[in-house]
């Protein structure tokens, strides 16, 4: 529950979630946060669009009662990160872009049959795949069946990989869900620009801490003395 002193500082309330609404709809669109996951005890398929060249330095953190939250370790870029300063350490992620072929419905009632994906994998799911990418020469254009174990501590994206088939990317073009592009549709993600790293201050406003004590951010208008106001300011 809340209280307010003034009706100013309730518009200034609602403003607020608003912009943090708007922020949580741009997020639950941004490719960067919609990974290729796979449940314990299951098996499914996708076809590589992309090989496995790009990594990055990557935290993971709670934010709003989930973890599905992502950014770029600052810390080689700026000397600093207000994320490694708050006990969370960043892990080496290497990425690609695939086309899930796992059929599911959507809270609407939606039936989606196929979805592009960031595949986002640690060491261990990177060396399986890089392995395979040295033998055949490209993941491109390869269908996969991926398991994973119902061990805990298996990876998301898989923890065993098994080659199927080559694919004519150009026949998944009729997935493309409406109002997309479909040349667009099985181009790779744009990695440089999803994973862009942020500022520091944004980092911090994201993860909810105030700047150091005696820092550049860290600065307070001194206000005036408040000058006594005549009888004519006041009638």
């Amino acid at each position: 529950m809340e209280s307010f002193k003034s009706a100013d500082e309730a518009l200034n309330f609602l403003n607020e979630e608003k912009e943090r609404k708007q922020k949580e709809y741009e997020n639950s669109k941004n490719p960067k946060n919609y990974r290729f996951f796979m449940k314990k005890g299951t098996e499914t398929s996708v076809v590589f669009i992309d090989d496995l060249l790009f990594v990055v330095n990557e935290h993971r953190f709670k934010k709003d009662g989930h973890y599905n939250n992502f950014e770029t370790c600052v810390k080689d870029v700026e000397g600093e990160c207000p994320i490694c300063d708050a006990d969370n350490r960043p892990y080496i992620a290497w990425v690609t872009t695939v086309i899930d072929l796992t059929p599911y419905t959507k809270k609407d009632g939606t039936e989606v049959t196929v979805s592009k994906k960031l595949m986002v994998v640690k060491q261990g799911g990177a060396e399986k795949l890089l392995r395979r990418q040295k033998k055949m020469g490209t993941l491109k254009g390869k269908k996969f069946t991926l398991s994973r174990s119902s061990d805990p501590k298996g990876e998301a994206t898989g923890t065993d990989i098994e080659f199927d088939k080559d694919v004519d990317l150009d026949q998944l073009k009729q997935f493309a869900p409406e109002g997309i592009d479909q040349d667009e549709w099985i181009t790779p993600f744009d990695y440089k620009e999803l994973f862009k790293p942020k500022s520091i201050e944004e980092l911090r406003q994201e993860m909810g801490i105030s700047p150091p004590v005696g820092s550049d951010d860290d600065h307070f208008e001194q206000q005036a003395p408040a000058q006594k106001k005549s009888i004519q300011d006041l009638v």
